[in-house]
Formats: C-alpha cells, sequence, structure tokens
C-alpha cells in the first residue's frame, strides 16, 4: 500500500514539474477563443426600496464553426430549423434573423474550408427564456452540432422598471462612436463611480471532450456592485408624469418639466420632463435629438416672470420698507403703463388696477409689474442683490444630475456699480422677472423659503449609496438656515394663498372649488423675442396644504409664436391636480 502510495506521489510530482511546459503548451492549444465577460452595474432604487435600474442577465449564442455541418443533419439550414425550434419559449426567430444566422453559418464553413482564421461571431442575443437555455445547454443539443462550437455566454442588460416616467431624471445608457454615453443618474455607473461595474474576468473557451464544451477559467466577481437609493417615491413620480403628459398634450408646448419637492427639507420627490424617452429602448435614444433628450427642469433656464415678485415683496418686509396692507400706487401715469420718472422707458400691466392704489398684499394678488418695480426701487442697489443671493438665486442645485444649467445672474451682478441701471433699466426689469435667467429646481428651491416658516434649504437626492470600495455613506439634507422672520413668512404664505382663494387672484379661475380652499402659489408668464421667434414660458409655483405645506410643485410650459399665453391657464392646472392628487394620496394611505 506504501509502494503504491509513493508511486503515485512520484508521478504525480513528474507530471507537474517535468512535465509542467508540455501541458501548458497543450492547454493553449485548445484554447480557440478568448473573451471578457462583464460584471453587473450596481442597481438604483427610490426611498421606498423600489428598483429604478438594474442588471438583468442574458445569454447569447455564439458560434466558432471549426469545419464543414452534417450534411446528414440539413447542414445550415438543419441547424436554423433546430435553434427555431429551441428558440420558440423565447421568441420566434424573425425572417430577417434567420437570413442573418444562416449568412453567419455559411460564411464560417467557407473560412473553414479555405483554412482560415475562424471568426466567433453572435448568432442570437438576449435569450432569456429557462426552457431554450436548457435546450441549448444539453449534450444531445452539443454532440449534434459540434463543428458549429456552439456556447453560451452571459452579459447583463440595463432595465429601468419606470419606462419613460422616469426618463431624463433615472437617465439611461446607450452606445456611441466615443463610447458609453449617460444621462441623468446613471452617471453614477461612469469609471470610479459608486455604481460602475467590476473590471471584466477573462473567459477562456476550449474544446474539452465530445461536446466542445468549455470553461478553462471560469468568471469570478469577488465583490458585488453598488447601490444607491434616492428619494424620489415612484408613486408620485408616476404622478406627476401621467399628468404632465395630459396637459403637454393639452396644450402642445415644445417642451415642459414639472417637480414636486419637501419645502421643509429639499427633499426632490418627483421630477419629470417632456417630451419623454424610454430608456428601455437605447436605439431610439441615440437616434433622437438633443432636445428630447434633455432634462429641462434643470438644463433649461428661463425668465421666470411674475413668480419674481414674491422675492422682492418678502425682501422689502424683511427690510422695513414696506408693511403688511401698506398701499401702493399702481396707477398709469402715460396711455399704456408707467413711465419710469427720468427716462422714456414705460412699464406695462397686462390690465388695468381698479383701484389704482392698493394695498401691498395686491401687487402679488393681482400680479401688478408696476407696484413690483416702485417696491423694487426702494432699495439700494447693493441690498437689492444680496437679497436676491441670501434666497439661492444665484446658485446651481448641485443635484447629482449632469448638464445643470447655471443661474443667468450677470445683469444682477452688475447692478451695484451702477445706481441710475438700477432704477430704470435691469433693477426694474429683473423686479418683475426678466434679466434674469433660472432653472425650474432653482425656482422651486428658493420659493421654499417662502411657504416653510422662512427657511433657506438645500435640494437633495441621493439618500444612500453603497459602495463595495468605499463601504456605506449616508446623505442628510442640509440644515435650514432662516432668512426670513416668522412673521414676515407667514405674511407671505398668507398672500400667495390669496392668488388662488380670492375672486381678483391670476390663479382663481383654474384652481376650482377645492383648490381655493387647499392650495396657494404664484403664476408666472415671460415673453421674449428672439431671430425673429416670439417665445413664452408659462410658470407656475404651488403648494399644499396652506396652512402647514408638505408638499410644492412647480412647472413650466415653453412654447413658440403664440399668443396670451399665461401662466395660470398653461402651467397652473399641472400643479393643481399634482397637488391635489398628492392629498388624496395621503388619505388613501
Amino acid at each position: 500500500m506504501f509502494l503504491v502510495l509513493f508511486t503515485l506521489l512520484g508521478r504525480l510530482g513528474f507530471l507537474q514539474i517535468g512535465r509542467h511546459d508540455l501541458f501548458l503548451k497543450k492547454a493553449a492549444r485548445q484554447v480557440y477563443c478568448s473573451c471578457a465577460l462583464e460584471a453587473p452595474r450596481g442597481t438604483l432604487a427610490d426611498a421606498r426600496g423600489k428598483l429604478l435600474a438594474l442588471d438583468l442577465p442574458v445569454f447569447d449564442l455564439h458560434c466558432y464553426v471549426q469545419g464543414p455541418l452534417s450534411r446528414k443533419r440539413g447542414g445550415a439550414l438543419g441547424l436554423l430549423r433546430d435553434l427555431e425550434r429551441v428558440l420558440l419559449p423565447d421568441r420566434k426567430l424573425s425572417p430577417r434573423e434567420k437570413e442573418r444566422i444562416l449568412r453567419l453559418l455559411r460564411e464560417g464553413e467557407a473560412r473553414a474550408a479555405k483554412g482560415k482564421k475562424k471568426l466567433d461571431r453572435v448568432l442570437v442575443r438576449g435569450i432569456q427564456a429557462a426552457a431554450s437555455l436548457e435546450s441549448l445547454r444539453s449534450p444531445s443539443f452539443l454532440r449534434k452540432w459540434i463543428p458549429a462550437g456552439l456556447t453560451l455566454r452571459k452579459r447583463y442588460t440595463r432595465v429601468y422598471p419606470l419606462g419613460r416616467e422616469g426618463g431624463p431624471l433615472v437617465g439611461a445608457i446607450f452606445a456611441t462612436a466615443r463610447g458609453p454615453h449617460y444621462l441623468g443618474l446613471e452617471t453614477l455607473c461612469r469609471k470610479g463611480g459608486p455604481l460602475a461595474p467590476l473590471p471584466p474576468c477573462r473567459l477562456d473557451l476550449a474544446r474539452w471532450g465530445l461536446l466542445g464544451r468549455y470553461l478553462v477559467s471560469p468568471p469570478r466577481f469577488t465583490r458585488p456592485a453598488g447601490t444607491a437609493r434616492i428619494s424620489l417615491d415612484g408613486g408620485i413620480q408616476s404622478l406627476l408624469s401621467g399628468i404632465l403628459a395630459r396637459e403637454a398634450a393639452r396644450v402642445k408646448p415644445k417642451w415642459a418639466a414639472a417637480l414636486v419637492m419637501d419645502p421643509r427639507n429639499g427633499r426632490i420627490l418627483a421630477l419629470a420632463s417632456w417630451p419623454f424617452f424610454d430608456p428601455n429602448r437605447p436605439g431610439d435614444l441615440k437616434a433622437s435629438p438633443l432636445e428630447g433628450r434633455r432634462n429641462h427642469a434643470l438644463e433649461s433656464r428661463f425668465p421666470p416672470g411674475s413668480t419674481m415678485k414674491s422675492f422682492i415683496v418678502a425682501a422689502a418686509l424683511q427690510e422695513g420698507l414696506v408693511r403688511p396692507g401698506e398701499i401702493v400706487d399702481c396707477s398709469w401715469n402715460v396711455a399704456d403703463g408707467w413711465r419710469i420718472p427720468g427716462c422714456r422707458r414705460t412699464i406695462h400691466d397686462d390690465h388695468r388696477l381698479e383701484p389704482s392704489r392698493v394695498p401691498l398684499e395686491e401687487v402679488i394678488v393681482q400680479s401688478s409689474n408696476i407696484g413690483a418695480v416702485k417696491i423694487g426701487r426702494m432699495f439700494r442697489a447693493e441690498r437689492y442683490v444680496a437679497w436676491l443671493e441670501r434666497f439661492g438665486l444665484d446658485r446651481k442645485t448641485d443635484l447629482p444630475l449632469p448638464g445643470e444649467a447655471a443661474p443667468d445672474f450677470r445683469k444682477v451682478r452688475r447692478l451695484p456699480a451702477n445706481q441710475a441701471n438700477f432704477l430704470r433699466w435691469d433693477g426694474p426689469s429683473i423686479s418683475h422677472g426678466y434679466a434674469i435667467g433660472l432653472s425650474l429646481a432653482g425656482l422651486a428651491t428658493a420659493y421654499c423659503a417662502l411657504v416653510n416658516g422662512g427657511f433657506k434649504v438645500r435640494p437633495f437626492l441621493l439618500e444612500e449609496i453603497t459602495d463595495p470600495r468605499r463601504g456605506r455613506k449616508l446623505f442628510r439634507p442640509a440644515r435650514p438656515v432662516r432668512i426670513l422672520s416668522p412673521g414676515v413668512a407667514r405674511t407671505m404664505r398668507s398672500i400667495l394663498g390669496r392668488v388662488v382663494s380670492e375672486e381678483k387672484g391670476t390663479a382663481y379661475s383654474m384652481a376650482g372649488p377645492l383648490g381655493r380652499k387647499l392650495l396657494g402659489g404664484k403664476t408666472g408668464t415671460s415673453f421674449m423675442r428672439v431671430g425673429g421667434k416670439r417665445r413664452y414660458w408659462a410658470v407656475f409655483v404651488g403648494f399644499a396644504p396652506r396652512e402647514n405645506p408638505r408638499y410644492l410643485a412647480a412647472a413650466v410650459f415653453y412654447k413658440e409664436n403664440t399668443r396670451r399665453f399665461y401662466g395660470g391657464s398653461n402651467a397652473g392646472p399641472t400643479v393643481r391636480d399634482i397637488l391635489l392628487g398628492l392629498l388624496e394620496r395621503e388619505k388613501a394611505q
């Protein structure tokens, strides 16, 4: 017994040491193809744990034709018939797919007959059905078609359960000539990002026995991919997207955007941009124009229009320049408006206020451009600019989304250098929402301070990231900073409620009976003539419930070459339906 064991150990040692190089060469000759097997990317989930983006495994059927296929079994046509039968649980092959499979098989046979270099080609992509995979792996099928060199290889495809509803926010990944292109939150999958896949593993395919099976080096990924959780609520996102799509069909804008956030802490609950795109169809994304892939809630700037008046009045109240109930003269001194003293510029109101001398609150309720300009002219330029910066109108939101447009704050910053310009030209323009450009996310964030008791918040979207390379990281909202006194904040919330509840308010007609009781907000309309085009933006920022707001929603619609395109009648119904839908959803839960 000892002698037998000693002999076996000696033989093993001889093979391992003395014949090591010989067997390595034999193994290398058996390997006929090497490829890289990609690792899965990380997963993205909403605040409730519902998956928004994940990698699902699929299988591709490859061929490496090593010689002529058996004529007794029908050759290439026989293999095609067998593949049709085996793949039937997964899908039915199209005529184009059949033609391609035949061409690849016959090309492989021709190359093998001429002794040319054999090619590894994909016959069928994206096989998922378990029955089809089991049949393709069966020894009888592989033994029947040994010369075809058939192998199944796993890869991962990115799936987005929200589909079109989450397009611009969740994003997508699609291939371009310069490599993969990332949209939305899928930028977290870039190289070095927390959701980036691990390095690919090498897979060697070798002839082995009668079945032509492989694996010389089975792939192993030692660490799982990362995960990310965001503040988005999938149910609110579906509600928002459905309402925005319906209203876009009614208004017919060139583009539109809407969002919902919590004004108390800045959490983004939903965000949508129209026109939508389906991230599950990357081919359509690659062919679509840039406008169709843009997230207009962050990437597009617009003049905020009358929504700007709320900041001017709030700052004037905080500075003590005006008091609640103080009379403001909104009368016209020329036929079509109010001419600014010392220059030939005229400020126009959409309608003449009756009476022309109104309490301060009516400047916002009835949206008087003349009243807002007169209040703005009470400031010194330095204090005026300081207040706009205090509301955060000069900064990006810094949400983890690509392409955010910085505010157009150039003319605002030039105001302190020229007091005459502040009083006559750029200052009056800014006071009623021109000469400044904001994104919808930036405007909505600034409005939070007007409705949450006077606290400036920073918007946030990422809540948690688990990265196998760096560990777990939790994100918390920045601590709110008080910028308005409680009294001024209550006054502003009351005024914005009257915009919706009072008959003279610019949002009264669109609010409906229930909206007049529960909602508050401000309309905004802006117009510019650029390159012969008449450009209109209709804006509405609203909140609910009126006394203790838990939701703030904003919407913007952009249209060209139209007339009478107002925030109340075009963007207002979108925000109204979103906020009332959220309150109804709370009751149902």
